[in-house]
C-alpha cells in the first residue's frame, strides 16, 4: 500500500502473513529387509525416530506475519522490516534418557536497510538483519544435563530448528555498481 508523502517521498507498506498446520497421517512399516537374520538391525526396527514427528508436526510455527516499510526519498532508501515468529518446538533426544521438548517462544526480529544512489550508478548500502541481536530460547538445563550424562559432547546453546537463526544479528555494508 502506498503513502504518498508529498515532496517528503513516499512509503510502500507491505503486511504478509501465513498460518499453517502440519499433521502425519500415516507412517508406512519399515521393509522387510530390516527384520531379517542377515541384517544387522534389530527386530522392529523403525526408520521414524521417536521426535522425527514433533520436527515435522510443530518445529515450524503456526504462524508467521511481516510488516515492512520501505521509505523512498529522492536518491535515499530505508527499509524497515519486522517478521514475527510464533512459537515452535520439538522433542529433542539429548543421547541418554526420554526425549525432551525444546520450545522456542514467539519472537519478532527487525531488519533494516539504508541505501544512496551516487553518482555513475554506485549505490551504496548499510543495514542489519536481525538488527537487535535476539537469539532463539537456549536449550533447557534439563536437556544440557543429560546431553552432558549420555558423553556427546553438547556444545550447542540453541536449538537448531529455530525459524530466525541461531546466529544472531547480522551487520554489512555494500557498495553496488551498476554497468
Amino acid at each position: 500500500y502506498p503513502t504518498d508523502l508529498g515532496g517528503y517521498g513516499k512509503i510502500d507498506w507491505t503486511l504478509t502473513g501465513n498460518y499453517s498446520t502440519t499433521k502425519i497421517t500415516k507412517v508406512k512399516a519399515p521393509p522387510a529387509s530390516l527384520s531379517t537374520p542377515s541384517v544387522p538391525f534389530p527386530k522392529g526396527q523403525l526408520l521414524f525416530s521417536g521426535n522425527a514427528s514433533s520436527l515435522i508436526e510443530k518445529a515450524s510455527p503456526k504462524y508467521k506475519l511481516g510488516l515492512n516499510a520501505l521509505y523512498a526519498f529522492g536518491d535515499l532508501t530505508v527499509s524497515l522490516t519486522e517478521t514475527v515468529y510464533g512459537k515452535s518446538s520439538a522433542l529433542s533426544d539429548p543421547g541418554t534418557g526420554p526425549l525432551l521438548d525444546t520450545v522456542i517462544g514467539t519472537t519478532a526480529i527487525t531488519d533494516l536497510e539504508a541505501s544512496y544512489k551516487l553518482p555513475g550508478d554506485v549505490t551504496v548500502a548499510v543495514g542489519a538483519n536481525n538488527l537487535f541481536n535476539k537469539y532463539p530460547d537456549k536449550l533447557s538445563a534439563a536437556y544440557q544435563a543429560a546431553c552432558v550424562a549420555s558423553g556427546s559432547g553438547c556444545v550447542a546453546q540453541y536449538p537448531t530448528y529455530s525459524p530466525f537463526g541461531i546466529n544472531g544479528g547480522y551487520y554489512y555494508g555494500r557498495i553496488t555498481w551498476n554497468f
